[in-house]
């Protein structure tokens, strides 16, 4: 999770997606791409904060893959 904190503050967007969330174009952007076979139609755009650490958390069964998370 921390890697990926850092790919946010990287970016000069930690602040804002700690305080309006993680839009998934922008969690593309970055290089996280959806799980094969995953649904994410019923996942909030932009996705809080709290639901990004919990499926990050997730691993395996996580519905988005992490590229930093190899």
């Amino acid at each position: 999770m921390q890697a990926g904190m850092d790919v946010l503050r990287d970016a000069g967007l930690f602040s804002a997606v700690a305080k309006d969330g993680l839009p998934i174009a922008t969690a593309v952007a970055v290089g996280v791409d959806v799980r094969e076979g995953a649904d994410i139609s019923g996942v909030p755009d932009p996705i809080p904060m709290n639901i990004v650490l919990a499926d990050h958390r997730a691993g395996d069964n996580s519905l988005f893959v992490y590229p930093w998370c190899g």
